[in-house]
C-alpha cells in the first residue's frame, strides 16, 4: 500500500492483520472521485453504461475506463439482463460505506 509516494507494510500474519489490510485495499480503490461517483449510482440497483453516465455525468470515455478498474478490483460485477450489459455493486453492503462516508462529510445527513 502506497500514501504520499511511502510504501507502509501490513503484516499479514494474523487474521486480523489480513482483514485490516483487505479493508484498506477496499477503501484505497473507492479513493478517487469518479469511482465513488459510479458506486454511489449503484447503490439503488444495477445500472446500464448509459444510466450510470447520466447518473454521474460522466463521459462515455472515462466512465468505461473507471469501471474497468472497479470490475478488476471486484468493486463492481457485470451481469446480462435480457439483452443489456448492467453493472452492480459487487457486495451490496458497499453501498453502506458509501453512505457513511456522505454522511462523515455532510453530503446526505440521513
Amino acid at each position: 500500500m502506497s500514501h504520499n509516494g511511502v510504501v507502509i507494510r501490513l503484516d499479514r500474519s494474523t487474521e486480523a492483520d489480513a482483514k485490516l489490510h483487505g479493508a484498506a485495499e477496499l477503501l484505497s480503490a473507492l479513493a478517487f472521485d469518479h469511482r465513488l461517483a459510479i458506486a454511489r449510482a449503484l447503490q439503488s440497483g444495477s445500472r446500464t453504461l448509459i444510466e450510470l453516465s447520466h447518473a454521474t455525468g460522466l463521459a462515455f470515455k472515462p466512465l468505461i475506463s473507471t469501471i474497468a478498474k472497479l470490475l478488476q478490483s471486484g468493486l463492481i460485477v457485470m451481469r446480462r439482463r435480457n439483452n443489456e450489459t448492467v453493472y452492480e455493486l459487487g457486495n451490496p453492503r458497499l453501498g453502506e460505506v458509501v453512505r457513511l462516508a456522505d454522511r462523515i462529510v455532510g453530503r446526505n445527513p440521513s
